[in-house]
């Protein structure tokens, strides 16, 4: 090392380390030096303190949003009821799908493309709010000054959506059930589950969306097969057939496999060969199913309302007669459920920023979802 940089060095390091000078004066520069080392690492603290308040503030305000939203759903009855719903406009229109779903060309579309426009707006007329449509505009309103953006089935430059938020919305029917697993004639036998009182979702509304039966299909890129084992309708809870079922449809004991007739309104033929694709009514339709670029909708199967709705983390009598005893007393209950998805974004694009660094090139997204009683669908069904 040249004697001129050895100087350098030993002089810095006697600033920094506050040695005394041989003649006694104060070391000039120590401040300065120390300022200039610490200034950068408090500006990384800075920012990464005020994205994580940002993020924090944004899933605040969707969770209160969505909360909202469902809230406001329990009380809805007459024309605002679940039950009054034109299933007509169950589908998200085609144009806003997310552009990565793969095999639009057979999406849903009603007769009138006018009217479902009209369902999809929020400033539309008040004749136009019906139950979903309603409960979602309430979760945008909730959601200020966040928005769900549209991308209009967009693409970036490197050929991602330019939107993936969207709010999904389904309803359930639970019911507690006793499977005695078939052991005679006329015994309930629930699918998957073992002997005992369960609750079992016993209708999922939409009823024409909801269920996803599709994936891409790998040996025709851009198309779609169905799934065979995607599991039973939520509409189709007993495979003994032993049963006589009163106080509902006869119509919606037609299929424990297969697909529902989900486009009736297309010259009047309904067709069962058709994959389900859309799981919860849909705002836009930007939110792909846990990546599977067949299917829109909601995260939420049936088996996991179930798993949900059977509070396993209550502690039950640990003797199992009086266990299934306690459980029996489990109420019949109607439930909604409003997810809202969002992508968030970092409030300052700075470089040095960790929470950048963190998640790097990947889409943030959001998600949160709260879930009320709904008391027009609570079921009511009896085994006789």
């Amino acid at each position: 090392m040249r004697p001129d940089m050895r100087r350098g060095l030993k002089r810095l390091i006697a600033i920094l380390d506050g040695t005394p000078p041989p003649d006694g004066k104060r070391q000039r520069g120590q401040s300065t030096v120390e300022l200039a080392l610490v200034t950068p690492i408090i500006f990384i603290l800075l920012a990464g303190m005020v994205e994580v308040g940002w993020f924090a503030n944004n899933f605040l305000i969707l969770l209160e949003a969505s909360r909202v939203g469902a809230r406001n759903a329990t009380v809805l009855e007459g024309d605002q009821s679940v039950l009054s719903w034109d299933e007509d406009f169950s589908f998200a229109p085609v144009r806003h799908l997310n552009p990565n779903l793969v095999d639009r060309a057979d999406w849903p579309v009603p007769s009138s493309l006018g009217l479902q426009d009209s369902f999809y707006n929020c400033r539309a007329a008040e004749d136009f709010f019906r139950f979903y449509n309603l409960v979602a505009c309430i979760v945008q309103t909730s959601m200020d000054p966040l928005e769900i953006r549209d991308g209009n089935g967009a693409v970036d430059s490197d050929g991602n959506p330019v939107a993936i938020d969207d709010i999904v919305i389904s309803a359930f029917a639970v019911q507690m059930i006793e499977d005695d697993d078939g052991a005679g004639t006329g015994d309930m036998d629930v699918p998957g589950k073992s002997a005992g009182f369960h609750p079992v979702v016993v209708g999922r509304y939409p009823t024409t969306a909801n269920e996803c039966n599709a994936e891409p299909d790998p040996a025709n890129p851009g198309s779609i097969r169905p799934i065979q084992d995607s599991g039973r309708d939520p509409f189709d809870f007993d495979v003994s057939g032993g049963r006589t079922v009163s106080g509902v449809s006869g119509a919606n004991f037609t299929e424990l496999e297969g697909f529902d007739a989900i486009n009736s309104w297309e010259g009047g033929v309904s067709s069962v060969n058709v994959p389900e694709r859309q799981r919860g009514y849909v705002w836009r339709g930007q939110h792909l199913i846990s990546d599977n670029s067949a299917c829109v909708g909601s995260e939420f199967t049936i088996d996991e309302i179930e798993e949900l709705m059977a509070i396993n983390n209550f502690e039950f009598d640990s003797n199992a007669a009086i266990q299934q005893d306690e459980r029996s007393y489990l109420p019949n209950q109607g439930i909604v459920l409003v997810e809202v998805f969002w992508e968030h974004e970092l409030l300052t694009e700075l470089g040095f920023n960790p929470v950048l660094t963190a998640i790097g090139s990947e889409r943030a997204e959001v998600s949160v979802w709260a879930v009320f009683p709904l008391p027009a669908i609570r079921p009511t069904i009896q085994f006789e």
